[in-house]
Formats: C-alpha cells, structure tokens, sequence
C-alpha cells in the first residue's frame, strides 16, 4: 500500500526557478492535508502580489517636487525566507536524550601559562614537546624527475658545482631536485678553454672543484637543488658578482655528480625524465650514499 502511495506520485511535472522543485514538491508527500493547503495558499497569495495589474499598485504622493514614488515591493518566491515559513511545521525537536550520549563525562584539561622555563622540573618536559628542525638539509627535497638539458662545457660545471647559475630567458616555478642532462651538440674545445680561464679568474684560481677531465655530451650528468628563480635586476642585487646576465637566473646548491653516464636525449625548457630513466638515476645516487 505504502508503495503504491509513492509511485501514484506524478514526476512528470516541469518546474520552473519560482516554483522550485525543493520549496514546493521536496517532502510534499509526507505533509498532511492541512499542512499542503498552507503552503499552497501561501504561494499563490504571493504569486498573486507579485503579478498584480498595475491599476492595484500603490503610490506614495509627497507634498514637495518630485515625490511621487511607487511602492515597489518584491517577492522572491525562492527566497528563504518564503521556504522557512512554509515548513516551520515540518520541523521536528529531538529530545536531548537522543543525541548525547549521558553516558561520556566530559575530560577537563587545564591551561598551562606562563610556564617557567628556568624550573628544572618542566624543562625537559617542554623542550621534548616543541618539535625542531636541526638541519635544512636533513628533510627529503622532492625529485619529481624533472630534468634540464644543458650545453657542454657549461653542464659538467654545473655538476660539479662550479657553474652555480645558470640563466634562461623564462621563469619557472620549480623548486627541488633538477636533473642535468649535457646535450648532444658537440664541445667547442676552444669555447672551453675560455670558459675555463674565465671561472679560473672568477674564483682566483681557487676552484671548489677541478674542471673535469671529459665532458661528456647526450648524459644524464647528475642532480642539483634548485632553490630558486630570480629575475635579472634582483639576481645581480643578491649576487653583485655573478656572472649570468640572462632575463631569469636558476640558482643551484648541493650539486651530485653520477659515477655513470646514463644516455639520454634532452629536450626544450623542463622535461620529465623517462621513468626507467629516473629509477636507475635513483639507485646509482642510493648506491653512491651506500659507499
């Protein structure tokens, strides 16, 4: 029986935004007689003020220029108000009972202030509680695998850590661990011995790495942490002496040479690393922390 009452209902009605389907028809199943007769009287009293003829419309005439005012009143048969006044009878209070477990005593915790930390007593209790960072560089940096394809000679100087910027003509938002890759273009041997005296007079002949014997092209060289992007203006403001005079400057720390060539073909900008790439990238830089 229950079930025919429901699908007796009629689902095929077309609804419009004021005679919203959740306001009129949303529970009208469950109301009782009484309570539907309310709410439709109710809706159709205001539909009625809203489309009344204009002949029924009142107007305010005040005694100075330019006082005559309509009243205009709205109905907004959506509105919330509306809604709340048509099912204030729906609305049902649980006894207390139901919904609090009696059962459970509250737990009062007190507040601690102003605590001494000169007492001995709570000084070891208090330093155990605040967590601490000893290092920056204990914290995993995040290696999503992105790689940058670099010329030679000027990839193999920046894994070993001798080249520390490296410029381009974008900004880019990534921070963490980079991939270097060399490109395939082949070395310009007299372009790298002039690089080479350059950074040999940047750093007063004190490099912190010697130059590499080989520089190889078309590799996966190593990794560095990029710690961030700076434009022009502000780069030369933190670094008065860096060499780089590109539109944006990539500042690297902490680079890390592979023991292995891995060959690998670069592309423009970022890249993501092929993913057999970057595992084996992975395990030669484990098995180099191993050792």
């Amino acid at each position: 029986m229950f079930n025919n009452f429901l699908l007796s209902v009629r689902r095929t009605t077309i609804y419009d935004d004021q005679s919203d389907y959740f306001m009129m028809s949303g529970g009208k199943s469950w109301l009782s007689d009484k309570e539907k007769a309310e709410k439709e009287g109710k809706y159709n009293e205001l539909l009625a003020k809203k489309y009344a003829p204009r002949s029924e419309r009142k107007i305010i005439i005040g005694f100075g220029p330019d006082e005559i005012v309509e009243q205009s009143t709205s109905y907004n048969l959506c509105s919330d108000e509306f809604a709340k006044s048509t099912t204030e009878s729906e609305t049902t209070v649980l006894p207390k009972s139901l919904v609090a477990n009696q059962k459970i005593a509250a737990e009062y915790i007190p507040r601690v202030e102003n605590l001494n930390f000169n007492n001995a007593e709570h000084v070891g209790r208090s330093v155990e509680q605040i967590p601490r960072l000893q290092d920056d560089y204990l914290t995993e940096i995040h290696d999503a695998g992105i790689c940058l394809s670099v010329h030679q000679p000027f990839a193999s100087l920046l894994i070993r850590g001798i080249k520390r910027f490296e410029g381009r003509s974008w900004y880019s938002t990534h921070r963490g661990i980079l991939w270097i890759a060399s490109t395939a273009k082949p070395l310009n041997h007299t372009e790298k011995e002039e690089i080479e005296n350059f950074y040999l007079r940047l750093y007063n002949d004190q490099l912190p790495k010697p130059f590499p014997e080989k520089f190889t092209t078309g590799c996966l060289l190593g990794c560095v942490n990029m710690v961030d992007c700076l434009p022009q203006e502000q780069f030369f403001e933190q670094y008065p002496n860096g060499e780089v005079e590109s539109p944006y400057v990539f500042i690297f720390e902490n680079p890390i040479e592979l023991r292995i060539e891995i060959p690998i073909s670069g592309k423009r900008r970022l890249y993501n690393l092929d993913t057999q790439i970057h595992q084996a990238a992975k395990k030669a830089l484990a098995a180099m922390s191993n050792t």
